[in-house]
């Protein structure tokens, strides 16, 4: 099958062949870039929730901000943080959340940005790959009735093997991708929920008519 793989890349299949190729260059990137934030640079902080609601009644911007560290989760205590040293009265737990709204599409975009984009790769290959089966199979027929019947047989066979291949090769880029789509998909909600607590937790501890003073 390698073999096969290897030889549809110089047959009448071969421009779908390198847009696959392309499509999984792509995908690695995104995967890559994905895990190492969401496993390693986002790496949640261990702290307990007593922790958090100490923070949040004591107001202590500087511990919030070293234990979330890069997680997305800091951008709430930060956008908290400079409201209150702009003069912002939070006044309840409605305000609260006002304010932290504001950034939240923010946080979103920021934590599934590219996710779409390795879905449709997935999708996108295996079109790609049976748009290749198609066209190798017309290339393949294409002029048989002129042929002799060597020339039939042996045009027939390579025709059928790269169309075959084609199709391979786009299910080979196209399941690993939508499989990594699912599992990055689900570790981003998972890195929501982690931001959504800490807005949870700030809402209700955080001390009403906190102002700068």
């Amino acid at each position: 099958m390698l073999d096969d793989l290897i030889t549809a890349f110089s047959g009448p299949s071969a421009l779908f062949m390198y847009l696959i190729a392309a499509l999984l260059a792509y995908a690695i990137a995104i995967a890559v870039e994905r895990s190492y934030l969401f496993w390693i640079f986002w790496k949640p902080p261990e702290t307990g929730p007593e922790d958090l609601k100490k923070w949040f009644k004591e107001q202590a911007w500087g511990e919030l901000r070293g234990h979330f560290g890069n997680h997305p989760a800091h951008l709430i205590c930060t956008t908290l943080e400079q409201s209150i040293q702009q003069g912002d009265s939070i006044a309840s737990s409605e305000q609260c959340w006002s304010i932290m709204e504001t950034i939240s599409p923010h946080i979103e975009e920021k934590v599934t940005k590219r996710l779409s984009m390795l879905g449709a790769i997935g999708n996108i290959a295996t079109m790609l790959g049976l748009l290749g089966t198609v066209y190798g199979l017309i290339f393949a027929l294409g002029g048989l009735d002129q042929a002799s019947s060597i020339e039939r047989t042996a045009r027939l066979s390579e025709g059928i093997a790269a169309a075959m291949s084609t199709t391979a090769w786009g299910l080979l880029v196209g399941i690993p991708a939508l499989a990594l789509h699912t599992l990055l998909a689900s570790k981003s909600k998972s890195i929501l929920a982690q931001v959504e607590i800490v807005a949870a937790q700030a809402a209700l501890h955080l001390p009403q008519d906190s102002k700068k003073s």
